[in-house]
This record gives structure tokens, sequence and C-alpha cells, in this order.
């Protein structure tokens, strides 16, 4: 027998009958799943691009160390970063070339998505510029997360100093806005990199300094798209004078405009670099705000 305070009760006359309710499906959630077709378009896009993508720039960086590093002349088409990026990236370049331009194109990637987010970052992986910079496997979107990295933690700013060296005009945004101590964390970690490189190395670092010293005159990839056909001389004044007006405003996006144009050349590719701009001005929440405010205008009128 049971007793009186089991479960298994019998029911008293007249009460009423407790019913259990059908729990009804939930609606589907169309703004998520279509994020993840998205998402899924282009994966499958990317992983076409990256098959028959030549990766041109990437094999660069990848032979590096077959051969002579740097040649007799300075060309667009030859190792020009510093020794020093050479000795840190020499483990990967062991690796296959198609592993190696995948682990490059998924850094790429993964840039995008951590300057403009996954909404923002997916329209922005089917742009132009974007495809350009990731299916040849260059470092201009990498560069720019850089620099807005290195508002925050200034030895970020090495990989850009050992890499395209003058978009290292940015660092003028430390020293118009006195701040002295990351200034000093910026040169400390960079010079701290090339005492070690030159050490191993000191007859690469040479070569470099020497063929980065006769460099000022050389042209872009002639089948580039040129946006600002100036002297680097002429575009690191122009930077150098947007970022002082940056430092006084406290317009970080407009150093980082500034280090663009500060490039050994500005064309259509290296605009990927300005994807990083997003992330200065607060994620993708520029977009909600944007809407918001072209509301607020049309229902003025």
């Amino acid at each position: 027998m049971r007793g009186p305070g089991s479960k298994a009760e019998r029911r008293v006359p007249g009460a009423p009958r407790l019913t259990v309710e059908r729990r009804l499906p939930r609606p589907l959630d169309w703004s998520r799943t279509s994020a993840y077709l998205a998402w899924l378009f282009i994966g499958l896009y990317w992983v076409a691009i990256l098959q028959h993508g030549s990766g041109a720039d990437a094999r660069v960086l990848h032979a590096a160390w077959d051969g002579p590093m740097y040649g007799e002349t300075w060309h667009q088409f030859g190792y020009v970063f510093s020794p020093a990026f050479a000795q840190i990236t020499y483990p990967l370049t062991l690796l296959p070339f198609g592993v190696y331009f995948a682990l490059l194109a998924t850094a790429n990637i993964a840039a995008v998505v951590w300057c403009a987010g996954p909404r923002l970052g997916a329209l922005l992986l089917v742009t132009p510029p974007v495809v350009a910079e990731i299916a040849l496997g260059n470092i201009n979107i990498l560069l720019g997360a850089a620099i807005v990295l290195g508002f925050r933690h200034p030895s970020a700013w090495a990989f850009v100093l050992l890499t395209k060296v003058t978009p290292g005009v940015g660092l003028l945004w430390f020293v118009f806005r006195r701040k002295w101590r990351d200034l000093g964390i910026a040169l400390g970690t960079t010079a701290a990199i090339v005492a070690v490189s030159a050490a191993l190395a000191p007859n690469l670092w040479t070569i470099w300094i020497e063929r980065l010293a006769a460099s000022s005159s050389l042209g872009p990839n002639p089948t580039a798209i040129v946006l600002l056909d100036l002297p680097l001389t002429v575009r690191l004044t122009i930077g150098a004078a947007l970022i002082a007006v940056a430092a006084w405003k406290g317009w970080r996006w407009l150093a980082l405009l500034s280090a663009f144009i500060a490039q050994p050349a500005v064309t259509m590719q290296r605009t990927s670099m300005l994807v990083a701009a997003i992330r200065l001005f607060g994620h993708p929440s520029i977009l909600r705000r944007t809407a918001d405010h072209l509301r607020s205008q049309s229902g003025q009128h």
C-alpha cells in the first residue's frame, strides 16, 4: 500500500483534472539562421578562392630562406621585410606552402572579424580589396589590426616597424600626446627584437638597411591600382601632419589613415588595412548608430 503522501494518491471525485500543456515549437530565428547561412556561403567561397588563388605575396614570404634573402637590387616581387620578421616566422616556412597559405589566410580572416565583428566582417570578406589581400597572402589587414592594438599595447608597433616600416610614422601619436612611456615601450620592444636578430645575422641587417635606404624611389607593382601617386617623402610629411591633427582631436582613426598614407605604396589592395578603423569606431555598433542617425534625420524632415 502507498502512504498518504504518495505521488500516486487517488484523485478526489469532483476535483479539477490537471492537464499537461503541450510545448509548441519555437519560431525560427531568421536573423540567426541567415547569419549561419551567410557564414557557410563565405566559408565555401573562401575555400574555393584559397584552392585556386595564386598566393603570390605569401609565396615570397614562404620562400624567404630559399637562397639569398635580399637580391642584388630591391624590386616589387622580392622579400622586403626585415631579417627579424624572417627569423620569427622561420618555423612557419618549414611547413608546406599550402598549410602556410591557409594559416596566413585564417589569420587575415580572423583579423577582419576582430576589427569589424561577425556580421559586418562577413560583408567585408567579399569586397574586392579584402579578397585580393587574402588571396594574394599579404599582411596589410594584420598591419591595421596591429596599429589598432598598438594604441593600448604599444609593443604591437614592433610588427609595423619590422615589416612595412614607414607606417611607423603613426608613433608620432604618442609624441604629440606626450605619452612617453607608451613610445618607450614601442621603441624598446622593437629595439630588443632587432638586437637579438642582428646578433644572429648581422650581415642580413647590413644588406637590408642598404636596400631600404635606396628604395625610396621604388614604385608599386605595375599591375596595382595606385590611389595616391606621390613620392614617399611627401606622403610621410602629409601623414605626420594628419597625426598632429589626430592627436589634437583624439581621433585614432585619423592616425590609422595617416599610417595608411605613409605605406611604401598606396594601392587599392592596401585599403584593406583600413578595415581596422571599424574597431576604433566601436565595432559593428557603428552601423546601428548610423541607421539610428539616418532615421532621426528622416523624421525631422
